[in-house]
């Protein structure tokens, strides 16, 4: 499937790490155990899934040469370059035509361009990306396929059971925008906690006339507002850029978050505080995060918040010999004279992915298992003090047992109370539209 004892630059990092109690052999093998434990996944699924790897794993060796001027180049011939179009089931050709060429169609005209080394390698790594991203949905559409209700059940009556597990805050020495989408996802998950465990929770006691002691907690609400907004915010301020004519540079992006966030207390740059020494000059950006401050490289957040999927990719892997690669790519069957609206950038597919999982988290009963990490060394029986409180003071946990003591931490519901207390005969014979709460107040008063 692919060569064997290969470096695939996709897996290289400057540290490599070794885990002795990890054997990468023995956890595919567990891998292949699990997808068969799966009834959805069929024996072609399972072999479909490493065949699409290996060709994201090669993809990622393919290397370009330029042109004489340097305004094109070709692919460098390769093994790695032979083995992906095999992997995709795709001509060697047209998959090197698809990475060094872009079709654009203007009215009724088609015209082709070629790409620059630096255009080709960005194209290329929004490919790999691509294929690895749907290829994963449609795993998670799989399970969820093997999880679903049976026919027989009234899907509105069913219960739902979700898992929500991301990564945390990420606070490394270099932070780019992979850290800055994720830190964002932590700041609207925080909102949620802050909405249904601490503010909606005090507003049910006010409404229900307990007596308690108000509980002050902060609202990181401004801190998402400043990150997401439609205007003048972080978000903005990036795809204004993606969206403008001509070079857009990275310095251009901070200059405009400058002007827009200039008086905002959770945003600032050297540009805002000179005397912040701690802040390069037009390369950083600092926010000021619920769980604390995060310096952000500003190099590099333009291009990748364009991540150019041009519809040369979408078409060749429609084509694809292999169907199930095919169907991953609907939108590769448009004709090339088909004009499209200009794609979403990556900011704002991640920014309404957010808002669609908040909206179904919101119409769920959530229960949080909250991770305190007790240090930073990964070492076992080692309890930093100063790091487990700083965690427990950003998570706001303190404060969800402060609201959770001033009222009635049990909670169950009407009917389940009734179903409970059954053998209280005396409270079915009141004749009341709503004879569980009713007949709740009945049994309580009988205590």
């Amino acid at each position: 499937m692919c060569i064997v004892n290969a470096t695939f630059l996709f897996c290289f990092s400057d540290f490599i790490v070794k885990i002795a109690s990890i054997d990468d052999a023995d956890w595919r093998n567990q891998v292949n155990l699990a997808f068969r434990a799966v009834p959805t996944f069929k024996e072609e699924d399972e072999k479909f899934i490493w065949t699409v790897i290996a060709s994201v794993l090669h993809l990622g060796n393919i290397e370009f040469v330029p042109s004489a001027d340097q305004e094109n180049c070709s692919v460098k011939p390769s093994d790695d370059a032979v083995w992906a179009a095999k992997l995709l089931e795709v001509s060697e050709n047209d998959l090197w035509q698809a990475l060094c060429y872009r079709v654009v169609a203007a009215r009724s005209e088609v015209m082709r361009t070629g790409h620059n080394v630096e255009t080709a390698q960005r194209g290329k790594d929004a490919l790999a990306k691509a294929i690895y991203e749907r290829l994963f949905c449609w795993i998670i559409a799989k399970v969820n396929e093997a999880l679903a209700f049976s026919p027989g059940i009234n899907q509105k009556s069913g219960s739902v059971i979700g898992v929500l597990d991301i990564y945390g805050f990420e606070i490394f020495q270099e932070n780019s925008f992979e850290q800055f989408c994720i830190n964002y996802c932590n700041e609207k998950l925080q909102q949620l906690f802050i909405n249904l465990v601490l503010k909606q929770e005090q507003e049910e006691y006010q409404r229900e006339g307990i007596s308690w002691q108000e509980i002050k907690y902060f609202n990181n609400k401004v801190i998402c507002d400043m990150i997401e907004k439609p205007s003048r915010s972080i978000i903005a301020s990036l795809d204004d850029a993606c969206k403008s004519p001509g070079e857009v540079t990275d310095k251009m992006v901070l200059e405009s978050m400058n002007e827009h966030l200039k008086e905002n207390p959770y945003f600032k740059t050297r540009a805002i505080d000179e005397a912040d020494k701690s802040l390069q000059f037009q390369i950083d950006f600092r926010i000021k995060h619920y769980a604390g401050d995060v310096n952000y490289c500003i190099l590099g957040f333009s291009e990748k918040n364009k991540d150019p999927l041009f519809q040369d990719f979408k078409r060749l892997l429609f084509n694809s010999k292999n169907p199930l690669l095919s169907n991953l790519f609907p939108d590769g069957a448009m004709r090339i004279t088909e004009i499209t609206k200009r794609p979403q950038t990556s900011a704002s597919r991640f920014r309404d992915s957010m808002n669609r999982l908040v909206d179904i988290l919101t119409s769920k009963v959530p229960f949080y298992i909250r991770c305190i990490k007790p240090n930073d060394n990964m070492m076992p029986f080692l309890f930093d003090d100063n790091r487990v409180e700083h965690q427990i003071a950003y998570l706001g946990l303190i404060e969800n047992i402060r609201v959770r003591r001033a009222g009635f931490a049990y909670r169950i519901s009407y009917d389940r109370f009734i179903k409970r207390y059954v053998y209280y005969k005396a409270i079915f014979d009141f004749k009341l539209d709503n004879i569980f709460l009713y007949g709740t107040i009945f049994v309580l008063s009988l205590c």
